[in-house]
């Protein structure tokens, strides 16, 4: 099968996804046997174009073209790949976890919610593969909308007004930053295309290169950088799916994503010229990182304590992403850490969303100090929750502490010092945020009530949480492939 029309199925399976699943909603079980399978196939069609791209195939495939020289075009690089990849295979968890919830709380519009999901992993998965920013920005644009019925399907007027405000601030900058920065960059590159090396190199001098650079950085307000951190804390209470898909495999891991994109493939070499921007960056990286893992700490809630330290581990993709190429020997430790963190970061992510969703829906708790013993009732469960609250310390060996040493050596080797000290501090912060919740759940007295058999949850529930907690220790072992396949994220293999 070749490249392209593997472009096309990577798209056309989600879309076609939403349709039938809505139009089967009746009987359930036909609807959650369509949403599992068409997940999966869209995870083996999306590593089918991995194994491609590793093979060295190209290919284009134009979804239109509106004007002379602007395409809607999917095309794969290295990084595009891995990332489809990941998306994919972590929507494929969270289509079971998703059946396996709705069951469990009996909620009562399963059909939509499974649509508009489908609907946003066809989104993400435009914006990994997209060819060019104008592509970027269309289905960029596709998953912000996509995501806010997801955001705000509990249907209460607190979902409401925190998926309205998401759907306000994100668009707003994108259409206020990001797609000036787009328009500019046509003007003065003459292409949107991404590029290995990047589109503006040789093209910008510092005041242009430091203005796009602030312009794409907060017009991306997925990546949730202060102050436009406050759409993924707003939206920390929305259910365990929704939370799931929007901070580990969507919007947020989006946001990182794009980001990276940004400067590998739009600056590349212009990073350079653009010093002073990326210096205010780095610091604003910095603030966030170690700001929103204090603020997790007055946290009761264990949802919003989680939206809090992805705020901070996004703000370490940031940071990977300005730092750029390493100072000697040609490796871009910078860019490395950012892919490598985005990776770890979703992992972590889905198992923390998996597991907490899991103790509310099993026993209607969420606070710290309703917890207690749990541990013992639900260990599998707490079992991955472990595992996630580790990686997102940075605990060796898990995937975690990989991407934040390299960050730590990539700002040492640009003289920021501070900046990691930052992600150190940031990374003990996190131990200690779920350190306490997870020893109370552990060894505090076991709670008398009964619940739903087995482990207090559905087995469409426990199984995903387990695979994902398995998947953030295995990352161990796949990491370095991953970074052998993204080469020096410049089109070479290493």
């Amino acid at each position: 099968m070749t490249l392209p029309v593997l472009l096309a199925l990577a798209l056309a399976i989600p879309l076609a996804h939403a349709a039938i699943v809505s139009t089967f909603s009746r009987p359930p079980g036909l609807r959650d046997v369509i949403h599992i399978g068409a997940s999966l196939a869209l995870a083996v069609v999306c590593a089918l174009i991995f194994g491609a791209i590793a093979r060295g195939q190209s290919g284009t495939f134009v979804l239109a073209q509106p004007l002379p020289g602007l395409q809607l075009a999917l095309s794969a690089d290295r990084l595009g790949a891995v990332f489809a990849l990941l998306a994919s295979s972590l929507g494929a968890l969270c289509a079971i976890y998703t059946v396996g919830w709705m069951r469990l709380t009996r909620d009562v519009a399963p059909t939509r919610f499974m649509a508009f999901a489908a609907l946003a992993l066809a989104m993400t998965t435009g914006v990994a593969l997209a060819a060019n920013l104008f592509t970027f920005f269309v289905f960029y644009e596709g998953l912000v909308i996509a995501t806010f019925p997801l955001l705000g399907h509990r249907s209460d007027t607190q979902s409401g007004r925190a998926a309205g405000y998401y759907l306000v601030l994100t668009l707003a900058l994108a259409m206020g930053a990001l797609l000036p920065a787009i328009v500019w960059t046509n003007v003065v590159a003459d292409t949107l295309s991404f590029s290995d090396g990047g589109i503006l190199a040789g093209r910008v001098g510092p005041t242009v290169a430091s203005v796009l650079l602030v312009f794409y950085v907060l017009g991306i307000g997925m990546a949730a950088l202060f102050p436009a951190h406050r759409w993924m804390t707003a939206t920390s209470l929305a259910n365990a799916p929704a939370g799931a898909l929007v901070f580990a495999v969507t919007a947020a891991s989006v946001g990182g994503f794009g980001v990276l994109r940004i400067a590998a493939h739009v600056f590349g070499d212009a990073l350079a010229e653009a010093r002073i921007a990326v210096l205010g960056v780095l610091v604003l990286a910095a603030v966030t990182l170690v700001g929103s893992s204090l603020a997790a700490f007055v946290r009761r809630d264990l949802g919003e304590r989680l939206a809090y330290l992805c705020v901070a581990q996004l703000a370490g993709v940031t940071a990977g992403a300005m730092l750029g190429p390493a100072q000697a020997d040609g490796l871009a430790a910078g860019w490395f850490a950012a892919a490598i963190q985005l990776v770890a970061y979703s992992t972590a992510t889905a198992t923390l969303c998996f597991a907490i969703g899991a103790v509310e829906a099993a026993t209607g708790r969420t606070k710290i100090d309703e917890i207690d013993g749990l541990g013992r009732r639900m260990p599998w469960i707490f079992a991955a929750l472990t595992l996630g609250a580790l990686s997102f310390a940075g605990s060796p060996p898990l995937a975690g502490a990989w991407p934040k040493l390299w960050l730590m050596i990539a700002a040492a080797d640009h003289g920021h010092f501070w900046l990691g000290g930052a992600v150190a501090i940031g990374s003990l912060t996190a131990f200690a945020v779920f350190a306490a919740p997870i020893a109370r759940a552990l060894f505090a007295t076991e709670p008398k009530e009964q619940f739903a058999p087995p482990d207090g949850a559905p087995v469409l529930v426990i199984l995903p949480t387990a695979i994902a907690g398995l998947s953030t220790l295995l990352l161990l072992v796949w990491l370095n492939p991953i970074v052998a396949f993204l080469g020096d994220l410049r089109g070479v293999a290493p």
